[in-house]
């Protein structure tokens, strides 16, 4: 066992708060959709916070909502997560009748996820989308941007096997019939629990669905699940806090209860006539045989058993593999015009992530059209600046236009960026594609036609220099002049979606921008700009990740009628 039998009582408690959470009624939440389909929606974090909904990878499930509940309750969010069709409590989506069109497979999810807001009689809600929930978050974007609050966030990206840079490894799994891809995961399920000792022998063979989703078995004890952890062959090495969050005992926790369903819906599905419950007894004498398994074994799941709707095909292979045809383009493709998505998203993707590399998700944040929106800072809450009578960019308070839209504009004339580095300090992280571009200023009768963002001054002089915004002529359509060139997608080497001014590489000590001058608050720890005595927004220049002097231009959009 890896985990010392005298936990701490630290742990205790987190295991016991993640089995509270578990047994809560709003884990276990249905809603019925307009064609009588039944939802299951797991809530956690603060009941009156901000409404996010976390949209799940392959294999995802409501659960997940769980482990984020310390998260959530301190950043006053209420999260959300949903059972895709077919998967965990919920119902699966009606076939189309014979010779009908299929319904986009993510146009499918994103419109239950409005049907469950409207459920809950909640109007607007954030997004946060991991891996394969790019797609479904993209389809919300695209079909329902009046629903949304702020930016998309998404984490660790997935795209469609089309996209530029897919790896060559999901293009062959495509040219698979359905049939051969199911036979796989069927075996990989039926290998790791009756024949665990040849399983790792035809580990090859099952190379494409281990790479897809991970399969839980009671042959798989805590050890092992350790060393998947050391390893980490499905998103290449871990960062110490990723590695310190699923070693912690309310992710373990969850892990166990999770593994323990699935294993009973394993036993269920040889012995079909048994009851959820007696299926849960027999699972309990085979895994008193598999060391390893006291843990699991130990979990209870009752809440999950005793809700009426636990159905074993659903904990094995329908939920896995309706993830998989929808990544694969096998139930449709996500079939949305990325130019027509008139919607920031924000995009956070690990430079060493070996499922989808950064080359593919760089050609899906292309794809998307140029930003546009309010223009402001990131200061952990909307903060939008506004114009002054001389058009310089200031703070609202001194505003002569309390606000005023912009557009990102990228501008393939200036070339392709050379890499960036961050001064060392977060190590060699590099951003390797940056685009370079101007932020165009929506016309108006005080603002005017043909207007951008400048930054003076622009001449060489120490990086500590401050520099201030305007709006000016654009001084080209094509190639714009150093004081009017920003970048987008240097704050982080995986963050694809903040600006910064950039100007001139010449420019002495330019390495990584210049963003929007900041300071903490001692107290609350809360980021505020800092503006010049008249009210101007300063900007500095930005150091990396442990800059807390600097924060990122963002384009907070415009909700819809």
């Amino acid at each position: 066992m890896t985990v010392a039998d005298t936990e701490t009582a630290t742990s205790k408690a987190e295991r016991a708060q993640v089995q509270e959470l578990f047994d809560r009624p709003s884990s276990r939440i249905f809603v019925t959709s307009a064609t009588g389909q039944t939802i299951a929606v797991c809530e956690s974090g603060s009941p009156t916070g901000t409404p996010v909904f976390s949209l799940t990878g392959t294999g995802g499930c409501r659960l997940d909502a769980l482990l984020r509940h310390k998260e959530a309750v301190e950043g006053n969010v209420r999260l959300f997560a949903i059972d895709k069709p077919g998967s965990g409590l919920s119902d699966e989506s009606q076939k189309p009748a014979r010779g009908a069109p299929r319904k986009n497979p993510f146009f499918i999810v994103a419109d239950l996820i409005v049907e469950v807001a409207d459920a809950l009689d909640i109007p607007k809600f954030g997004v946060i989308a991991y891996s394969l929930g790019t797609c479904d978050a993209l389809a919300l974007a695209k079909r329902h941007p009046g629903r949304l609050l702020g930016p998309i966030q998404v984490v660790g990206a997935w795209t469609m096997p089309d996209t530029p840079g897919t790896l060559s490894w999901i293009k062959v799994a495509v040219k698979l019939p359905m049939g051969v891809i199911s036979g796989f995961v069927k075996a990989g399920i039926v290998l790791q629990w009756d024949y665990a000792w040849i399983g790792e022998a035809l580990s090859s063979l099952l190379a494409i669905t281990t790479k897809m989703f991970s399969c839980l078995s009671s042959r798989r004890t805590e050890k092992d699940q350790e060393e998947d952890l050391e390893t980490a062959s499905n998103d290449g090495p871990l960062e110490k806090e990723e590695q310190a969050f699923d070693r912690s005992p309310a992710v373990r926790q969850l892990g166990l209860l999770e593994a323990k369903l699935r294993i009973i819906a394993h036993v269920w599905s040889r012995k079909p006539r048994l009851s959820s419950r007696e299926a849960e007894d027999r699972a309990m004498v085979e895994m008193s045989k598999t060391p390893g398994s006291t843990r699991v074994a130990q979990a209870d799941v009752r809440a999950e058993l005793d809700c009426g709707r636990f159905r074993m095909q659903s904990y094995l292979i329908d939920a896995v593999l309706y993830d998989i045809g929808r990544a694969l383009g096998k139930r449709g493709s996500l079939d949305v015009d990325l130019s027509t998505v008139m919607y920031p998203v924000h995009i956070r993707h690990g430079t060493e992530d070996q499922l989808v590399p950064v080359l593919a998700v760089e050609a899906l944040t292309k794809a998307l059209p140029y930003e546009q929106g309010y223009f402001g800072g990131n200061f952990g809450a909307i903060l939008k600046f506004g114009l002054d009578s001389h058009k310089n960019v200031v703070s609202a308070k001194k505003a002569h236009v309390k606000k005023f839209l912009v557009d990102f504009e990228w501008c393939p004339a200036l070339g392709k960026a050379s890499p960036i580095s961050s001064s060392g300090k977060h190590g060699s992280d590099k951003y390797e594609d940056p685009a370079y571009g101007r932020i165009t200023l929506s016309p108006t009768k005080f603002i005017g036609k043909n207007m951008c963002l400048s930054v003076s001054p622009v001449g060489a002089g120490s990086y500590n220099d401050t520099r201030y915004l305007y709006a000016a002529k654009c001084s080209s359509d094509t190639t714009p002049s150093a004081h009017q060139t920003f970048i987008r997608g240097y704050f982080e080497p995986t963050d694809f979606s903040a600006i910064f001014w950039v100007g001139n590489e010449q420019v002495a000590g330019h390495k990584g921008g210049w963003g929007v001058a900041s300071k903490r608050n001692a107290t609350t720890q809360d980021f505020s700009p800092v503006f010049h005595a008249d009210g101007r927004v300063q900007l500095r220049r930005y150091e990396g990740v442990q800059d807390e002097h600097v924060t990122a231009i963002e384009l907070y959009p415009v909700n819809p009628q």
